[in-house]
């Protein structure tokens, strides 16, 4: 009676065991489907809107560490590999990553370290930057995190009224699972789990941002229309601002 207890218990396990496996299997693959699904349609939004990286640092990074030679670096190759110098991170951007980014433009006029702080004296700069990070942990960020800053967006201004800029190779750390130009579709792919429409997906894509630069050559040519281009500085138009009204 003993063994055949055992040998129940055996068979009963045995069956336990086979029916965890195969839902840990269906699981798996009920998991990669979902992906799968999701993919396909950051494909399919990609494909008819080019994604815009309206903040991107590459081209600060080539002139401070190639001197502006492009002669001395391949872009077509993973850019990561290269040592990067002692006070720096390795390259985020590259051609192949940002094909695999599907990345389409990247624009941002890009200005000096410490940047409206304690300008003409770097030193008080990057001593008050210093003592921001000490009063300030960094905090650890993943991917998710921004996805609720986009998210937070749309709640606010709506769809319309975001778009995407990584400050990527001008940042010394990246979020979890955002390291590169070529994470981008995993970007959008938690959008879409998150439930955003395959047009609200174009639209921070870089529809938005198509949609304002039409919007802005349009101001363009009416301005163009009716007047030469200004040479007037700053310096003038705050003069006349404060300059008191003609009675």
């Amino acid at each position: 009676m003993a063994d055949e207890h055992v040998a129940g218990r055996r068979v009963r396990l045995a069956g336990q065991s086979l029916l965890v496996a195969l839902l840990l299997s269906g699981g798996a693959a009920l998991a990669a489907d979902t992906h799968d699904a999701v993919m396909s349609r950051i494909d399919r939004v990609l494909a008819a809107t080019p994604l815009i990286d309206g903040h991107n640092d590459l081209p600060w990074e080539l002139r401070d560490r190639f001197q502006g030679d492009l002669s001395k670096i391949d872009l077509a190759g993973d850019t990561s590999r290269l040592a990067p110098p002692a006070d720096a991170v390795p390259l985020m951007t590259d051609i192949p990553r940002l094909r695999a980014g599907r990345v389409a433009e990247q624009a941002r006029y890009n200005s000096p370290p410490f940047d409206g702080l304690f300008i003409g004296q770097p030193e008080r700069a990057k001593a008050a930057l210093a003592q921001w990070e000490k009063n300030n942990p960094k905090p650890q960020v993943a991917l998710a995190e921004v996805a609720n800053h986009i998210d937070h967006i749309r709640a606010v201004a709506g769809a319309d009224h975001v778009g995407l800029g990584s400050d990527f190779d001008g940042i010394s750390e990246t979020p979890a699972g955002l390291d590169g130009v070529d994470k981008f579709p995993a970007l959008l792919a938690e959008l879409a789990r998150r439930g955003w429409s395959d047009d609200e997906l174009g639209k921070v894509a870089g529809g938005n941002m198509l949609r304002v630069m039409a919007q802005v050559e349009a101001v363009s040519a009416r301005l163009r229309a009716q007047r030469g281009p200004s040479t007037a500085t700053i310096e003038q138009f705050d003069g006349a601002a404060a300059a008191p009204a003609s009675k």
